[in-house]
Formats: structure tokens, C-alpha cells, sequence
């Protein structure tokens, strides 16, 4: 009877054993399969961050964010596979997606999906493009097998967008020592509609003299200034602020020809004198550009390379242009700036897309010339762009009472001879002073 006893006690242990081991085993199981099921939706999310954060990177490298050929806008497309060298938004995510493993058998699948406007995936918000890139995987269940689930299916979904960042200043001084870096006298009254930064650390680095004011939403310096002889500012400048970085920095500079389309162009008009009608076309301008008294010149859209010389518009002449950008450069010697004579009827546009959105004038960095870039075209000058002279001087008389045109200027130093009015461009596209990248929005 005892005997009897033991063997049903040591039966029962082991059948307790055995379905404890069971419950372990299939509790190790599940631990594994849902380890793993993680491990995996990790790599497809960041497989979708990826291909939708690369998509609108190269967007923006398009320079413009614009739905076209390469930047490309369309409903949810599967991605092909093997595409090589990617040429639109879409294919660049693909490929992206693809280097994480998706979308490149028929166990994972890719799509994207890409627009302006509000991104489906996140509603309440606008931008200038997004994309959003979908992955799935079927992948194979290791204990959870058991329990009649074969195949797990892991999914992640992802959407990028252009964050713009708008420059908080509309003037730029970059020069680092300069006693003098922004100067405004004899009488010249500057209302400026946003932001002036100076990074020169010298004591009087801002100078208002001679009944000269200026009025503006703010304006910093490293160092600190003076004011005499009936000079204002209002607000006075905040002393003892960081250093500015150049908005502009980035900015590639143009590949200048080896050969000149003009060489010391005049324009005259039809009479050789004055008083005629003119165009201009896109070119490299060997010795600069004279446009004489009293000529009506209109600049056809392009890029303009003034290469040595100056670029000169006299006083009763009426200038034109749209889209446009002029790049000024030459050697140290033979650099003659830009030159706008009081009196001139000027009105010029910068390119609203493309590389040089909103750029109106580029110096080439390399040039250190002493000679300033004279803008004194007065009431009638209207220029909407960035006037860049990194490491120039300007001088600018602008003598127009209405804020009518979005200005921006960044130079080594500046001074004001005359009446000036600066708009605020909010939206950073007519003067190019902004800055895209590309963000995760869900």
C-alpha cells in the first residue's frame, strides 16, 4: 500500500512538471516571437523615416519645391525595385527604403506618397511638400507557430515635410573689427520693417551721426556705438550679442566661363547716345556693363556673370528686370562693384525659384576690394532680392518713402547717405533668406 502511494505521488510530480514546462516553454516562446516582432517594426519605421526624410532632402537640394518632373507630387505608388540612380523625390525614397531592406522581395512591400498641402497621414497641417513612405514585412513566426500563427506581419508608415525657417533680420554686417560698420549720416532716414545684426565686436561698431536716424524692429551688436550730432535709433542697439552666422554662407558660387559673351558693354540705344530702347541678355560680361543717361534697358530673366569692371547705370535711365541675378567678380584689380546713379528709374526682381531664389546681386567671396557698391537710384529704385556683399562695402540712398519692395542686405559694412525703407519679407522667398529642411511630422 505504501509502495503504492509513492508511485502515484512521484506520477503526479511529474505530470505537474510537465505541464509547467509547457506553460514556461510557450510563455519563452511568446516572449521570443513578440522580442522579435518588435526588433522588426523598429527596422521598418526606421526604414520609412529614412526614405520620407531623404525624399524631401532632395527636394529641397532641387532648389525648388514646386511639383514637376522631379519633384515629384503623386497619389500612393508601389516603388520598383533595382531603380539605380535616383532623379525625382519619389525614386530617391525608394531607394532609400530599398537600402533598409524593404520593398525588395515579395515578402516586404514600399510606397510613397508625396504632395503639397496637408499630408493625409497628418491632417491639421500645411507645407510646401511632403512625403510619406509606407513598408510592410511578413516574417515568419519562430514558437508562435505552434499556436497556428505562421506569419507575422510588421508595418510602419512615416511623413516628412519642409520645416521653413525664416532669417529674423533683414540686414546683415559681417565684418568682425570694424569701427564704423554701419554708419548713417547727413540726414538720411532709415525705417527698416525687421531686424539689423552687426558682428563687429569694435566699441563703435554702429555710428549715427549728422541728424541721421534709424528706426527698426530690433537691431544687435558684438560691440557698442555712438551717437552724435543729432543722431537717433529707436530701439537703441542690444550690446554684447553673439556674432551672426552669414545667412548667405552656403551659397554656391557660379562657375565663371573662360570665355565672354560681351566685353565692355555700353548700352546706348538704337542712336548710340542715350534715349534709345535696349535688352539685355543672360551672359558672361567681360569689363563690365555701362548703361548710358537717358536709356531704356530691359534684362531679360537669367544669370548675369560680370566679370572685372563695373556695373554702371547712370542717372535718367530706366532699367527693368525680372528674375535676375548678377554675379560680380573679376580679380582683386580689375573688380569695379556695382554702380547706381541717383536719378536712375531702376526696378529688379530676383528668380523666385531655383539655387538663386531671391538673390539680386552676389559678390564673389574671394574678392577683398576697397571699392563699395554704390545703390543711389533714389525714389524710383525698387529692388526685391538680397543685395550679398560678403566681404564688400555698400552705400545705399534709397529715397523712397513705401515699404513697396522686400530688400535685404548682407555686407562686410554699410552706410546709409540717404532715405531708405525696408519691408519685411515674412515668407523668406523674395529675398532668399530662408532656410528649409527636412523633419519628421508623424
Amino acid at each position: 500500500m505504501t509502495i503504492l502511494k509513492r508511485n502515484l505521488r512521484q506520477g503526479q510530480a511529474m505530470l505537474t512538471v510537465t505541464m509547467g514546462l509547457t506553460v514556461i516553454c510557450g510563455m519563452l516562446g511568446l516572449a521570443v516571437d513578440l522580442g522579435w516582432d518588435y526588433f522588426q517594426k523598429q527596422c521598418a519605421q526606421t526604414a520609412a523615416d529614412s526614405a520620407a526624410q531623404a525624399g524631401v532632402a532632395a527636394a529641397i537640394a532641387n532648389g525648388s519645391l514646386s511639383c514637376g518632373a522631379t519633384v515629384v507630387c503623386q497619389a500612393s505608388t508601389t516603388c520598383p525595385t533595382n531603380i539605380g540612380s535616383p532623379t525625382t523625390t519619389v525614386q530617391t525614397a525608394c531607394v532609400y527604403g530599398e537600402a533598409n531592406g524593404f520593398g525588395v522581395d515579395s515578402k516586404s512591400s514600399l510606397s510613397v506618397a508625396s504632395g503639397t498641402g496637408t499630408p493625409g497621414s497628418a491632417p491639421g497641417m500645411s507645407t510646401s511638400y511632403y512625403l510619406t513612405a509606407t513598408v510592410t514585412r511578413n516574417i515568419p513566426s519562430l514558437f508562435s507557430m505552434a499556436a497556428g500563427r505562421s506569419v507575422m506581419v510588421v508595418a510602419a508608415q512615416s511623413t516628412a515635410a519642409v520645416a521653413t525657417q525664416v532669417a529674423p533680420n533683414c540686414i546683415y554686417i559681417l565684418d568682425p573689427t570694424g569701427a564704423g560698420a554701419l554708419t548713417a549720416n547727413n540726414g538720411a532716414s532709415i525705417t527698416v520693417g525687421c531686424s539689423i545684426a552687426v558682428n563687429s565686436s569694435s566699441s563703435t561698431s554702429i555710428s549715427v551721426t549728422g541728424g541721421a536716424s534709424i528706426n527698426t524692429s530690433g537691431i544687435s551688436t558684438v560691440g557698442g556705438y555712438t551717437m552724435n550730432n543729432g543722431g537717433s535709433m529707436s530701439p537703441l542697439p542690444q550690446t554684447g550679442k553673439v556674432a551672426q552666422a552669414d545667412p548667405l554662407g552656403s551659397l554656391p558660387s557660379p562657375t565663371v566661363p573662360s570665355s565672354c559673351n560681351y566685353t565692355n558693354y555700353v548700352a546706348t540705344g538704337p542712336n548710340g547716345q542715350g534715349g534709345g530702347s535696349t535688352t539685355l541678355y543672360p551672359g558672361t560680361y567681360c569689363g563690365g556693363i555701362t548703361i548710358a543717361n537717358g536709356t531704356n534697358a530691359t534684362i531679360s530673366p537669367g544669370a548675369y556673370i560680370v566679370n572685372g569692371g563695373n556695373f554702371h547705370i547712370a542717372g535718367g535711365s530706366t532699367v527693368t528686370g525680372a528674375g535676375v541675378t548678377f554675379y560680380v567678380t573679376g580679380t582683386n584689380s580689375s573688380y569695379g562693384s556695382v554702380t547706381f546713379d541717383n536719378g536712375s528709374n531702376i526696378t529688379f526682381s530676383a528668380p523666385t525659384s531655383g539655387t538663386y531664389q531671391g538673390i539680386l546681386f552676389d559678390q564673389d567671396r574671394t574678392i577683398t576690394s576697397s571699392t563699395a557698391a554704390t545703390f543711389a537710384g533714389g525714389a524710383n529704385m525698387k529692388l526685391s532680392g538680397t543685395l550679398y556683399f560678403p566681404t564688400t562695402s555698400i552705400s545705399y540712398s534709397n529715397g523712397t518713402s513705401q515699404a513697396n519692395s522686400a530688400t535685404a542686405l548682407v555686407a562686410k559694412d554699410i552706410s546709409f547717405v540717404g532715405g531708405a525703407n525696408f519691408k519685411y519679407d515674412s515668407s523668406g522667398q523674395t529675398t532668399g533668406l530662408v532656410t528649409n529642411s527636412s523633419v519628421l511630422v508623424q
